[in-house]
Formats: structure tokens, sequence, C-alpha cells
């Protein structure tokens, strides 16, 4: 049986209402990751709006920045490689999770 909304704090029922509220595409990286962590509160309809990011949250494929930010070098190589493709880095001569986690930092820091 699925948790009930009404069953968390109200100041966290306040923080998931305004979440739902907002189309998937405008969520920031650290309201999906309170949205997963809360997924099993949402009803039926809330579950297919957001099926997506829940399956691929359970797929352990949904990277989000504040995840990886200080952390590269513990998430798993192929977290690794899709972070750096999405960012563009060209990790074609890297083999380590360690030099694909310094090169994905160095392009960070050019960038800002």
């Amino acid at each position: 049986m699925a948790d009930n909304i009404k069953d968390l704090p109200f100041e966290t029922q306040e923080v998931l209402n305004f979440i739902l509220s907002l189309d998937i595409e405008e969520l920031s990286d650290d309201q999906k990751e309170f949205l997963m962590a809360r997924r099993s509160y949402l009803n039926a309809e809330q579950k297919t709006k957001y099926s997506k990011l829940i399956k691929l949250h359970e797929e352990g494929k949904l990277v989000t920045k504040t995840e990886d930010e200080d952390n590269l070098e513990s998430l798993s190589l192929a977290k690794l490689k899709k972070i750096a493709k999405e960012e563009g880095v060209d990790i074609k001569k890297l083999n380590s999770v360690k030099e694909i986690a310094v090169a994905i930092k160095n392009a960070r820091e050019d960038a800002e």
C-alpha cells in the first residue's frame, strides 16, 4: 500500500506540493532528488506524470549535478561516461574512473 502524503510533516507536504505544481522540465536537481525520495507518496496520476524520472531513478540512471558535484570519483564508470557525454567532455583516450573524473572537473572549471 502506498504511503499517504498527509502522513508527512506539514512543511514537507508544502514543499512536495510545490514541486508537484511545476513542469518536469522546471525541476532543479534538488527538487528531483526530493521528489524521488518521496515517490512512494505520489498518487497514481502523479506517478504516471513522473514515470520517466522514477524509472531513471530506480535504474540508477538519474544523475543530478548535486549528486555528482563533489564526489565524481565515487561514481561508476558508466555514470561518469554519461556525465562526460552530456557535458561534451572528450574522454576517448581515458579509461579509469579517476581520469574521467579529473577531465570532467577540469572541463567544469574551464567553463566557469
